[in-house]
């Protein structure tokens, strides 16, 4: 049986939890035909025999294209889930490079906006200045 993987994934560039899960997939992803065997004393052996026996001539036809195609398949699906791990991997790294450009855009609009919020200051105290320079003192 297979072991569960959590779904999450490792950060820093190390190697996802679940590339463990993908190589016993891969370890696992080839069928065999099994050889019969029987337990039974003295006889035992012609039961294997006939079995096999029995089995070449009824079966293995039929079975053996279709252990093929499951062979087939199943290298098929652990070759796509290692691409889907790198195209994974792959984003992982995307993020944390956009993660990065993000928090570097934040600390720009974030000092943009304290320096906006001086300049409209010192340009309310200039026009205050100046309005108080162009105002007559005889007008009051």
């Amino acid at each position: 049986m297979l072991q569960q993987a959590p779904a999450t994934r490792r950060s820093g560039g190390e190697k996802p939890l679940n590339e463990e899960l993908i190589a016993e997939l891969e370890a696992r992803q080839k069928i065999r035909e099994q050889p019969f065997r029987s337990d039974v004393p003295i006889i035992g052996r012609f039961i294997a025999w006939f079995r096999a026996t029995w089995n070449s001539v009824s079966a293995r036809w039929y079975v053996l294209p279709l252990l093929r195609q499951q062979n087939a398949f199943n290298a098929l699906l652990v070759s796509y889930l290692r691409e889907a791990e790198m195209q994974l991997d792959d984003m992982d790294r995307r993020l944390v490079d956009l993660d990065r450009d993000h928090t570097s855009l934040t600390r720009n609009v974030a000092e943009l906006t304290y320096q906006l919020i001086r300049m409209n200051r010192l340009l309310t105290a200039i026009e205050a200045q100046l309005q108080s320079q162009n105002t007559d003192p005889h007008e009051v």
